[in-house]
């Protein structure tokens, strides 16, 4: 089965297929409304139990030929309290299905497939919701929509864009799964007993309607290589617990509600090569913690509410190829170290509170294709160096009333004159 991360667009609108490369710019998924659960009434529920109890203890008391009778009451009382969400019938139990001496498990029939396999049918009706998913005895299991088994176990369960359910806790009891991508519409929390799954790889819940806090249980998961939970509705606070994921390689979490401080636990995160935490409400500095992630190639931290100075030991990430502060409450000057980032392609800085020049180093990121400085308080000339920036195809520096005169000429066609107007010398 190919592993492929679901499509993006990429800044020319080109298919983006996977996060984390240079061209793309990451995935912005407004999330939909959430729909409430709506639950019974403690009271009622106790009501139409005590009824339907009494009813049927009265049949009873009646001679053996009432048997029947007493079983319809039964019947009777579990239908009441289905009505009610306490019972439910017995072809809605997905618990009374076996797997063994079916169609979905071929002979000879290994114990630990078959304990998957009806684990799978308890799970299908809690994740799909309205949606139909192709799980049946009649049916081999390998060919179960979204379904990998390897070597007896199911190892990979991918079903994106098509669900409409919950995130089930019994998802734990799939011990060998090592690929974990559930996509579509699915609502509720994210349940901590995913923590359990001590083989996962990859752990991808991003684009649904997720709500509540990132369980700290996941930072359990220490094979997983990719945690992606952007474009949800996910609260709280970034688990400190994550930065024990030492194999992780991407790390995105863009595009939810979380506040508080990035936790400086992150550091410890020294394989992470993706780290996305746009469109929060984080705040405070950006810890300086994160200086030990010297693989990363792109930091995406735009959007949030972080304060403070650029940091300068951002210029010893020298793989980065992605920067993006933009939409915060920076201040203070851009670092002239940033010129050291010779592999960056996309810098963006721009809507923050930044003053002083733009420094000359920046000239030597002869990579850079993407420039915005735009929305801050920047002044003084534009340095001549930065006409060394020919693969420039983005730009954008409006918005900073200080800068003032010549346009280098290799910039001369983003504007329409030739100068910014006379500098205050």
């Amino acid at each position: 089965m190919t592993k492929t991360l679901r499509k993006g667009l990429r800044r020319d609108g080109q298919p983006c297929r996977a996060l984390g490369q240079p061209q793309c710019d990451g995935y912005r998924i407004a999330p939909a409304d959430t729909t409430q659960e709506r639950r019974p009434r403690g009271k009622a529920l106790s009501t139409a139990y005590r009824a339907g109890k009494s009813i049927l203890s009265r049949l009873r008391r009646g001679a053996s030929s009432r048997t029947g009778s007493a079983a319809a009451a039964a019947v009777l009382l579990c239908m009441a309290l289905t009505i009610l969400g306490a019972c439910s019938s017995p072809a809605a139990t997905p618990r009374s299905q076996s797997c063994a001496n079916t169609a979905a498990i071929a002979d000879p029939e290994p114990a630990r497939l078959v304990a998957d396999c009806e684990t799978m049918l308890i799970l299908k009706e809690k994740l799909a919701g309205t949606v139909t998913l192709n799980w049946s005895l009649n049916r081999p299991i390998s060919d179960w929509e979204g379904v990998t088994v390897a070597q007896d176990r199911v190892t990979e369960l991918a079903l994106t864009d098509q669900l409409e359910g919950i995130i089930p806790p019994e998802l734990s009891q799939l011990t060998n799964l090592e690929w974990l991508d559930l996509g579509g519409n699915l609502k509720g929390r994210i349940p901590p007993e995913l923590g359990q799954l001590s083989n996962l790889r990859m752990l991808r819940l991003d684009s649904n309607q997720l709500t509540g806090g990132i369980p700290a249980e996941l930072g359990q998961l220490t094979s997983l290589q990719w945690l992606l939970l952007m474009d949800n509705q996910l609260d709280g606070e970034i688990p400190a617990e994550l930065g024990q994921l030492e194999n992780l390689m991407a790390l995105a979490l863009s595009g939810n509600q979380l506040e508080g401080h990035i936790p400086g636990e992150l550091g410890q995160l020294t394989n992470l090569q993706t780290l996305q935490l746009e469109d929060n409400l984080l705040e405070g500095h950006i810890p300086n913690e994160l200086s030990q992630l010297t693989n990363l190639g792109n930091m995406a931290l735009s959007g949030n509410k972080l304060s403070g100075a650029i940091p300068l030991w951002l210029s010893h990430l020298t793989n980065l190829q992605m920067l993006r502060l933009s939409d915060n409450q920076l201040r203070g000057a851009i670092p002239a170290e940033l010129g050291q980032l010779t592999n960056l392609d996309n810098l963006a800085l721009s809507n923050n509170q930044l003053r002083g020049a733009i420094p000359a180093e920046l000239g030597q990121l002869a990579n850079l294709q993407i420039l915005y400085l735009y929305g801050n308080q920047l002044k003084g000339r534009i340095p001549a160096e930065l006409g060394q920036l020919t693969n420039l195809w983005v730009l954008r520096i409006d918005g900073n009333p200080g800068l003032c005169g010549p346009i280098p000429s290799a910039w001369q066609h983003f504007f329409e004159s030739e100068d910014l107007g006379a500098c205050e010398d």
